[in-house]
């Protein structure tokens, strides 16, 4: 049952809005209990100074408010350093509602028949006094209503009850810490409330961020395949016809701009077809891929392979120095491809038909190259494949 809870999105953005309510309460806990302390000792030294019988008594209080207001701060030092609440955070929750108890019996007892002085203009400064300390709660305790309200009635009721055991002269005081404390109590669930929906507010929006931004990227990475389906083959993930076309224009108009050799390999596989029929299609899809793997392998960084369709490869060599370099690589390419390839169902050898044109030798167009590389292929395969052909008047220089 608790896993349930647990994976329940309700239930996770609950126990985050408990997280940050009960962070938020000692974060702003520390101002609260420095406050009271100054309030405190106003209230001894003036009483110290206007001599009240019962000054020993209030000695005492103002040691026992001390104490309770030390080990309150040292206990929210010790939720700040520590930087994983949620394993404890019940603890951490009863530890403050009990340190709000303990500070409001303080003030309680300055409040009570024990400790409130018997001068009307001595209880009247206590009244403002603790009427304060109780108004300034209400926002540094709101984020936990509980501790707010653990707060609130023992010290205030003992003052209320102090005015109402006199006579009829009280009763306009009882009437207004009556109503005071109403309030008080009121406003401590506004407050609540308000500090509640924000942090909730927050969360909403960190998460509809978050969707949002992992929408965006599903969106891009959606956008991403579909570019990468339109312009690169599936199977082998090499460039298909279309991105081919668009590379090998570019390239010929950067080798002009340049005045460098630019070369178009075209390749056809002797053999595929017999490895097709014998074996099925998925093993012509892994010879592809084992051919493939194998160029990339040989051919140099910037050399580009694409897949027009079937068993038929291109390679575009740029920024070649000579012929024989050009001749080099067609060798390298013949030699790696006829090489027994090691499919699931058997050992296969294939061999590689390869038309070489030259810009600008051949011509200074993609469809000019492209037809006499694609002449030279049938050229090589008329002869007996497992080799590479030049253009004639290449073959001259």
């Amino acid at each position: 049952m608790d896993k349930i809870k647990e994976q329940n999105p309700l239930f996770d953005l609950n126990k985050k809005i408990e997280v940050a309510l009960i962070t938020a309460l000692y974060k702003q806990a520390k101002p609260s209990f420095i406050a009271s302390w100054v309030c405190a000792t106003v209230v001894l030294i003036y009483l110290s100074y206007a001599e009240s019988p019962s000054f020993i008594l209030v000695y005492a209080w103002y040691t026992l408010s001390m104490t309770i207001i030390l080990a309150r701060l040292f206990l929210v030092n010790a939720f700040l350093r520590n930087k994983a609440p949620e394993p404890h955070l019940a603890l951490w929750r009863h530890l403050f509602i009990l340190g709000s108890f303990l500070g409001g019996i303080s003030w309680g007892l300055i409040g009570s028949p024990l400790l409130l002085p018997k001068d009307n203009l001595q209880q009247a400064l206590i009244m403002v006094i603790l009427a304060g300390v109780c108004a300034g709660s209400v926002p540094a305790f709101s984020p936990m209503r509980r501790a707010a309200l653990f707060f609130l009635v023992p010290a205030l009721l003992p003052l209320i009850l102090s005015f109402m055991a006199k006579d009829s002269f009280y009763l306009f005081f009882v009437l207004t810490l009556s109503a005071f404390f109403l309030h008080l109590i009121t406003l401590v669930f506004r407050t609540h409330r308000i500090i509640k929906d924000s942090i909730q507010l927050q969360f909403e929006n960190d998460a509809l961020l978050k969707d949002l931004s992992a929408a965006k990227n599903q969106l891009e990475l959606s956008n991403l395949r579909l570019k990468q389906d339109a312009t690169h083959d599936p199977l082998t993930h090499v460039a298909n016809r279309s991105l081919f076309e668009e590379m090998f224009a570019k390239a010929i108009e950067t080798a002009g701009k340049k005045q460098t050799i630019l070369a178009l390999l075209y390749l056809d596989l002797d053999k595929f077809k017999e490895v097709n029929d014998q074996y099925g299609h998925d093993a012509g899809d892994q010879l592809l891929l084992i051919v493939v793997a194998r160029l990339k392998n040989i051919l140099r960084e910037q050399d580009i392979v694409s897949r027009l369709g079937g068993d038929e490869l291109t390679i575009i060599l740029e920024e070649m120095e000579d012929v024989q370099g050009i001749a080099d690589i067609a060798e390298r390419v013949c030699h790696a491809i006829r090489e027994p390839i090691m499919l699931k169902e058997a050992v296969v050898q294939v061999y590689a038909s390869v038309g070489i044109s030259i810009y600008p030798i051949d011509g200074d167009n993609a469809n000019t190259l492209l037809r006499i590389a694609d002449r030279a292929m049938y050229y090589v395969k008329d002869h007996g494949g497992n080799n590479y052909h030049f253009n004639v008047q290449v073959e001259s220089l």
